[in-house]
């Protein structure tokens, strides 16, 4: 299991690798769960992450569908070339006739750079978005080479209040058949790792776990990082895939 830490500006990025992080996510948590970053600021994260980590994947999240339905903006001039990972929520798209066909034309904006990532919200029901398993069929049809789940609002829930063991091993079982790597995300917790290891997934996605005071909209602590990559890392020698 990778760890995913979604980090909000430059600083962030030295403590997220200094903690052992993975891949680094940049996301403005102000703005909503996926919340686009400026186009300074990302091109402030990857000048950081190249002096630090060269190889480092890089991912951005983009913000809702929606938002991209109503401007005339290109994302491949907005977003710097570092960043191989790309992603847009889908809330408020559960009512759309032929969404699915806006989500490809917006990816299709990146192709072949860029890689897509389907993001399923947990809540569907509170995010008007599609269901997981509505969504999973779609990665598949689209060819995208990560599934992530994440929740739309964040309050005291998490992501296991929203998905069930079973269905999380559901959608496990389809995204690796189809060759699809699982990412988790949605407020997960130290004490929800061991519960999460069981669906085997590739991908652990945080941020307020790692933030001070265990706050998202807080700055990034590389102590923190540290002890739950550590942690992953105890947890895949218990639980080898």
């Amino acid at each position: 299991m990778k760890l995913l830490v979604s980090v909000q500006n430059a600083d962030e990025v030295t403590a997220a690798l200094q903690g052992g992080a993975d891949i680094l996510d940049v996301k403005q948590p102000a703005a909503g769960p996926l919340g686009m970053a400026t186009t300074e600021t990302l091109q402030l994260i990857a000048q950081r992450a190249r002096e630090l980590n060269p190889a480092i994947p890089l991912s951005a999240a983009l913000g809702e569908l929606r938002d991209w339905c109503t401007t005339n903006a290109t994302i491949p001039n907005l977003i710097p070339p570092e960043f191989c990972y790309l992603k847009t929520g889908l809330s408020e798209t559960a009512g759309w006739d032929g969404w699915e066909q806006r989500w490809l034309d917006l990816a299709g904006q990146l192709q072949p750079c860029r890689n897509w990532v389907t993001v399923a919200y947990a809540d569907s029901q509170r995010s008007h978005s599609p269901d997981p398993l509505v969504l999973v069929e779609a990665a598949i049809r689209a060819h995208s080479p990560v599934f992530l789940i994440d929740t739309w609002q964040k309050d005291s829930t998490c992501l296991l209040d929203w998905c069930s063991a079973d269905l999380l091993q559901l959608i496990r079982r389809k995204t690796a058949a189809a060759g699809i790597q699982l990412a988790l995300a949605g407020q997960l917790r130290a004490n929800h790792l061991a519960e999460i290891a069981q669906s085997a997934p590739d991908i652990i996605a945080v941020r307020g776990a790692v933030c001070e005071a265990g706050s998202r909209s807080a700055q990034i602590c590389a102590e923190r990082v540290r002890e739950l990559s550590d942690r992953l890392l105890v947890l895949q020698q218990q639980c080898p895939s």
